[in-house]
């Protein structure tokens, strides 16, 4: 029983892989901004933010589904209305590191952008 407990803290550990694959596409994205299109005036920076969020919710939903159907089942957590509860927590976790890590990689100054 304890191990079951415990398994619930493996989503903790998901963050940072996930957290660093979005950081990095982000940051390419962003300096593809800073140096073309933020210059031309072509798109603002709140549509490259939101084109990023949204680029990454599926991956996000994905994700989450694997990763719960990896980590519910063979843990013999119970079955029943508990398991739709933790598939909807799991899912609402992804896209909050998404909705959260994404803004905080916008909030990152470049220095080449602004010659420090």
């Amino acid at each position: 029983m304890i191990f079951r407990a415990f398994s619930v803290f493996f989503i903790v550990f998901l963050v940072n892989s996930i957290v660093n694959t979005i950081l990095l596409r982000f940051f390419v994205a962003r300096l593809y901004w800073e140096f073309r299109e933020g210059p031309s005036k072509i798109y603002s920076w709140v549509a490259l933010c939101n084109a990023s969020i949204l680029a990454e919710m599926p991956g996000a939903l994905v994700c989450g589904v694997v990763y719960y159907l990896l980590w519910y089942f063979p843990s013999g957590l119970p079955l029943g209305e508990s398991a739709g509860y933790v598939f909807l927590t799991v899912l609402t976790y992804e896209f909050f590191q998404v909705r959260l890590f994404c803004p905080s990689g916008a909030e990152q100054r470049s220095e080449k952008a602004y010659g420090h």
